[in-house]
């Protein structure tokens, strides 16, 4: 009984953490967000694509409606319409060459402050839909995205 009573403790603080921390996200400020946006998204690409992160670089900031299409999941597909700020980092054209137009694009859901993907100019990328953005940084030698440009 004394055991079943802790487990329901746990479970409602864990809830109200959460809810508290989506709160905490909605109420920053606009200049605010941007800045937890680009260290998030800085600390994300550190962990998993090494080499990616320009320090010189400020990343554009967008919002953006997700939409998985026909190709995704059951779990991706129930995401559509959701609202996500897109963090993206561009390169100097001129002086190196990557798969894709852009160093790096981080996705983090605009209700929660939460990442849910990470892409890298090398065509790579990972989702945190399975498995959270906490839990894979901490095996992230796992899913280390080689640094390859084409130039």
């Amino acid at each position: 009984m004394k055991n079943r009573f802790l487990y329901i403790v746990l479970v409602l603080l864990s809830m109200t953490i959460g809810v508290s921390a989506q709160d905490s996200f909605r109420s920053l400020s606009s200049t605010q967000k941007t800045k937890y946006l680009l260290d998030k998204s800085r600390e994300i690409v550190e962990t998993f694509g090494k080499g990616y992160y320009r320090s010189f670089d400020t990343p554009s900031v967008t919002v953006c409606k997700y939409d998985a299409g026909t190709g995704g999941d059951n779990v991706m597909r129930s995401f559509n319409g959701k609202e996500y700020y897109e963090v993206v980092s561009y390169y100097d054209k001129e002086k190196e060459r990557f798969e894709m137009p852009y160093l790096y694009k981080v996705w983090i859901w605009k209700d929660n402050g939460l990442p849910f993907a990470v892409f890298f100019g090398n065509g790579g990328g990972l989702n945190f839909f399975d498995i959270p953005y906490e839990e894979l940084a901490k095996i992230s030698d796992e899913y280390q995205f080689k640094f390859e440009k084409l130039k």
